[in-house]
């Protein structure tokens, strides 16, 4: 659990306005959506889906 202080210092970009408090887990994943889709994709394709990349 982190302070509101302890928030700003690891991640500023975050607005604490309204912030009562924060939790961090150094062994939480990240991801980006890009990231989530090509998991999706390759997923599929383990499955044996045939990805298109353009649909008409």
């Amino acid at each position: 659990m982190l302070t509101v202080a302890e928030v700003a210092e690891l991640a500023p970009y975050i607005d604490t306005a309204g912030l009562v408090g924060g939790a961090f887990n150094p062994g939480d994943g990240h991801c980006t959506p890009e990231a989530v889709v090509s998991g999706y994709i390759n997923a599929a394709r383990n499955l044996g889906v045939q990805v298109s990349r353009s649909a008409r």
